[in-house]
């Protein structure tokens, strides 16, 4: 899977190119997010404005990242659809993650 990645000073804005995270694709996601952590990468803004289905595995994916950021970064989600929102809420990660309604206001809590 090859993920739109930006990089804006310290921020990595990175943008799924396709609208269902799921366990067909989820693992290559998470090894590429893994990669940026790894190459130091701390402040991540997932833009799932394309994302209109996420499954149980794209979930724990993306609980994975946010832990392999560690305290000195954070895994921001933006523009994430009604349906991924609803999704975020009934599974109560709403209150782990860091939701924005767009890429500029997740990266301007950064303080960018």
């Amino acid at each position: 899977m090859e993920l739109d990645v930006q990089k804006l000073n310290d921020i990595v804005v990175v943008r799924l190119p396709v609208n269902r995270l799921e366990v067909s694709i989820a693992q290559d996601f998470k090894n590429e997010i893994l990669k940026l952590i790894e190459k130091g990468h701390k402040k991540i803004v997932l833009d799932m404005e394309n994302v209109r289905f996420i499954d149980s595995s794209g979930l724990g994916c993306m609980v994975s990242c946010l832990k392999s950021v560690g305290g000195d970064g954070d895994l921001k989600i933006a523009n994430p659809s009604d349906s991924v929102q609803k999704l975020l809420k009934i599974t109560k990660l709403n209150r782990i993650f860091n939701i924005y309604s767009s890429t500029q206001q997740a990266i301007e809590e950064f303080g960018q």
